[in-house]
């Protein structure tokens, strides 16, 4: 018999010394309602865990049937007493409690106590801290001889019976401790900290000294009862119609529900487990849980095959999904201690690739196409120029990166592919989107009479695409083309990142780029009639018209056009739209301004149209930048108009002022150089001019030097009327001659600061017949001279060496002399024209007609002479402006041509007369081709 109340002497009377006390709240206020607690679910004794090892023999042991049976309130069962309503029994032999311990704590000895409240705790719900004292009093008070064999056998088997329950509790934590309920963390705590101390009791230890270690014990618990809650979970999620459709639908289900329990195991049960017992329980439920889906999952998609409809494709993307994140819960690689089941789960969904990425091509088309559809061109907004469309195109591409994202193949080379597919795809949709934009607006202006409206349209239109062109230029940054490009540098080759990706990327937008010229184009089509229109008025306005009266319906017109543009298109729109009018303004401009030449007035209209169209487009910073106005067309109209609509003193002026700066960008003396000294004496308005020396003049006399003398003119002359140019001595045959000669210029010194003054300095060689030849000018700007600059007096007066200069052709610059005779004779060629006014038609002929080897002297020596003076006339007819010498006409060149070869040959092979004064100087000869007429003859 074991040991129960009756057994207890004094049990009526006053409570044992040292027993324990019965808390008041557990069987009083704080004890609640009792109801009827099923017993455990015996796990079968052949019931095996998925590694195919027994369970401990803890787990197939039934608890002991209830001490004590739910009795309801009100209705006493037959001789039992009441204790607040529920019986009061001795827990060993069930007698009935004295009516009387009803009415106070009810106080029993360590051992009985502790029997009668853990058989009670089996039965009833109530705190299971309720143990805990029971406990402590037992190991406080524990002497094993005290006890008889029959009780120490029923103490041991109470141990066990409490041990059994708790891991049935434990085993199944996720339903008898729910989350919905609150407190459920707290009871679950507190049973683990019950069982703790019950196992570290003496009593335990020698009663059950076989016992396995509560962590193991637990341990094993809570990984039979993870694959008893998955197959609860599987038949829950059975599907009620067979069909592989039906099967993933469910699986997916079953995994969701997996990933659910691993969150909550993480985020709140695992810390209790670990606190208490030092027990993982993440790592154990995660680990059986992986396994048994990963064998499911792994069953269903051998099931399905290669086969895989867009039905079974969706369903199996999400079952992929859920499959990565319930992975990402797991340790990381390198901390596990073996192989996962579910390493390597992306190979079993291989052959639903194709229609995941067909699936996603289709949904995005559907969808823009019903967006252009529903669209009707009209912006979002003030700010938002854009339509509708435009704004469901980026959720559409926004959608597609996110299944990218969510894919993520873990398989370089494939996830290399996939990405491909991607861009390629999305590229397409932009494209697919532009004609279908397109389309769409053709249809809305179909009838449309307001061309106002269609060209609202036509913006939005291009605002879209750009927008578009926005979209797709941050495919790189979605779909982490630099993370690929590392996971694939291993795997491909150099480069075919580079020619795959980037170059789809590229012609993508390059093809957007010219949907948007296109549009762009279209707009600035219909103001660029209007712009031309008013232009070609500007010019036919009468002359009473004041310039800046006449420019005002052109500015108007592009003030209203411009405003209505800035508003309905994007800044980047704009500002193509604007480049297009700039270019096609300058050509009109330019245009009009080369059939207006000989009109200073309109030249004069044109060029302030220039400048206020060029502050209309600059728009102070908002428009086109001043790199983008100054374009080379530009620069050389505005030379042109600047030219055309100048007086003939600012011309005068103008070119002053840019020999002036050709004299300050000339370093090179090849053509000789002067020196002189200047200075301005403010008291005396006196102008003073050294003229100190001049060097390396060029030989132009037949005789190998010059003649040379400087003559010294104040430019321009319509600024210094009065004062005649002065001259220095001739000095003979002298390529350095030393003048030191002083001039004096009783001039004011305002006129000498005016931008183009100067002092030029004009160096001759003195001939006695014909015009003196030019060896070359030299600028001397006056607001530099020593004087000018300041209020002061001049001191010492440096030297100032100035290189010589010759007027700028239209062509290459002058080259200097050379020793082939071969240049001679082409220099001949081309002054031939030049001789005849000095030649008798038909000695010249008879001359020519001559064999080189029978040419006398006298003839020779003439033709020197007459190529000379021919030369020096050419040269005076340059340096005058007086326009090219006569050339010859038709039938003089053919007649020419024949003969002229032969003395040409001749000249390159003659070596010259006795008499110096019949050889030909080649030195002399420096002019350029471009310098002289144009020649009539070809070159042998």
């Amino acid at each position: 018999m074991g040991v129960g109340i009756s057994c207890l002497p004094g049990l009526p009377g006053p409570a044992l010394p040292g027993g324990p006390v019965v808390p008041s709240g557990a069987l009083h206020g704080d004890l609640p309602r009792p109801r009827s607690v099923p017993p455990p679910v015996p796990v079968h004794s052949q019931a095996e865990s998925h590694r195919g090892q027994p369970l401990p023999a803890q787990l197939h042991r039934a608890p002991p049937p209830a001490a004590a049976a739910r009795v309801p309130r009100g209705h006493p069962a037959p001789g039992r007493q009441y204790l607040l309503g529920w019986v009061a029994e001795c827990p060993c032999c069930h007698h009935p409690l004295p009516p009387r311990h009803a009415e106070g704590p009810i106080r029993l000895p360590p051992v009985p106590g502790w029997l009668a409240y853990s058989r009670l705790y089996q039965s009833l719900e109530f705190p299971s801290s309720c143990l805990l004292y029971p406990i402590t009093s037992i190991e406080y008070q524990w002497i094993q001889g005290r006890l008889k064999a029959e009780q120490l056998e029923e103490l041991a088997t109470s141990f066990n019976s409490l041990l059994a329950y708790g891991l049935s509790l434990i085993r199944r934590f996720r339903s008898v401790f729910p989350l919905s309920v609150s407190d459920s963390p707290a009871r679950l705590q507190s049973l683990l900290r019950v069982l703790v101390q019950m196992c570290k009791m003496k009593a335990f230890g020698e009663l059950c000294p076989d016992s396995t270690p509560l962590p193991q014990l637990v341990t094993e618990a809570l990984r039979t009862g993870t694959v008893e809650w998955f197959h609860l979970k599987q038949q829950h999620h059975q599907p009620m119609v067979q069909g592989l459709l039906e099967a993933a639908k469910a699986l997916l289900s079953l995994v969701q529900d997996i990933t659910g329990d691993l969150h909550q195991c993480q985020r709140t049960w695992n810390k209790i487990f670990h606190n208490v017992l030092k027990i993982d329980l993440f790592s154990v439920a995660f680990q059986e849980l992986q396994w048994l889906v990963a064998k499911r999952v792994q069953d269903h998609t051998a099931a399905m095959g290669d086969a895989v409809t867009p039905e079974i494709g969706e369903s199996l993307f999400q079952l992929y999904v859920s499959l990565k994140d319930l992975c990402r819960l797991g340790p990381v690689p390198s901390e596990r201690d073996g192989v996962l089941a579910l390493d390597g789960f992306h190979r079993w969904f291989q052959p639903a690739i194709p229609s995941w990425l067909q699936k996603t091509y289709s949904v995005a088309l559907a969808r823009v196409q019903r967006a252009v559809q529903m669209d009707k061109l009209v912006p979002l907004g003030e700010l938002t120029k854009h339509s509708t469309s435009a704004v469901d195109l980026s959720t559409c591409f926004a959608q597609i990166s996110h299944t990218a994202r969510q894919l993520d193949w873990p398989d370089p080379e494939e996830a290399f592919m996939i990405t491909v597919k991607f861009v390629e795809d999305t590229c397409r949709l932009a494209l697919v989107y532009c004609s279908l934009i397109k389309a769409r607006a053709r249809e809305l202006s179909a009838g449309q009479k307001d061309q106002g409206q269609a060209a609202n349209m036509l913006c939005v239109v291009v605002n879209n695409m750009e927008q578009l062109r926005l979209v797709i230029g941050k495919l790189p940054t979605q779909l982490a083309w630099e993370a690929l490009e590392q996971r694939v540098v291993a795997v491909l080759e150099q480069g075919q990142l580079q020619n795959t990706l980037h170059a789809q990327l590229q012609s993508a937008l390059a093809g957007l780029g010219h949907e948007i010229r296109t549009g762009v184009r279209t707009l600035a089509e219909q103001l660029e009639v209007g712009i031309a229109k008013h232009i070609q008025k500007l010019v036919g306005i009468k002359e009473s018209v004041l310039p800046e009266d006449a420019i005002l319906p052109l500015m108007k017109f592009l003030e209203v056009e411009l405003c209505y543009m800035n508003t309905n298109l994007v800044q980047e729109n704009f500002s193509s739209l604007l480049t297009l009018l700039w270019t096609h303004t300058l050509m009109v401009l330019a245009e009009v301004a080369a059939s207006q030449r000989s009109c200073p007035l309109a030249s004069r209209r044109l060029k302030i149209a220039l400048q206020n169209l060029e502050i209309c487009f600059y728009a102070e910073g908002c428009g086109l930048p001043p790199e983008a106005l100054h374009t080379a067309t530009f620069q050389a109209l505005q030379r042109d108009l600047e030219l055309q609509a100048a007086s003939s003193r600012e011309l005068i002026q103008k070119y002053f002022c840019s020999r002036i700066q050709q004299q300050a960008e000339t370093a090179s003396e090849e053509l000789g150089a002067v020196t002189v000294k200047a200075s301005y004496r403010a008291s005396e308005q006196k102008l003073r001019v050294e003229l100190l020396s001049a060097s390396s003049l060029l030989p132009l006399d037949s005789n190998g030097s010059s003649d040379p003398f400087v003559q010294l003119t104040l430019e321009p002359r319509h600024v210094f009327p009065e004062l005649a140019p002065r001259e220095t001595q001739k000095h003979k045959k002298d390529l350095h001659p030393l003048f030191d000669e002083t001039f004096e210029f009783l001039v004011p010194a305002e006129p000498c600061r005016k931008d183009g003054a100067c002092l030029l300095l004009t160096v001759l060689d003195h001939d006695t017949l014909g015009a003196d030849d030019l060896e070359g000018e030299a600028f001397l700007p006056l607001h530099s001279v020593p004087g000018l600059t300041g209020t002061e007096e001049p001191g010492e007066v440096p030297q100032t060496r100035l290189p010589l200069t010759y007027p700028a052709p239209n062509g290459p610059r002058p080259a200097p002399p050379g020793k082939a005779v071969d240049v001679w004779a082409q220099y001949l060629l081309r002054l031939l024209p030049g001789l005849l006014p000095l030649l008798d038609a038909r000695m010249f002929q008879k001359q020519m007609h001559f064999r080189p080897s029978v040419l006398k002297q006298h003839e020779c020596t003439h033709m020197t002479t007459a190529v000379q003076v021919a030369l020096r006339l050419s040269a005076s007819s340059r340096r005058e402006n007086l326009g090219p010498t006569r050339q010859l006409n038709p039938v003089q060149q053919q007649a020419l041509l024949v003969p002229l070869l032969p003395l040409r040959r001749h000249l390159l092979s003659w070596k010259g007369a006795p008499s110096s004064g019949s050889q030909i100087q080649v030195r002399s000869l420096y002019y350029s081709e471009s310098q002289h007429p144009a020649c009539c003859f070809p070159q042998e």
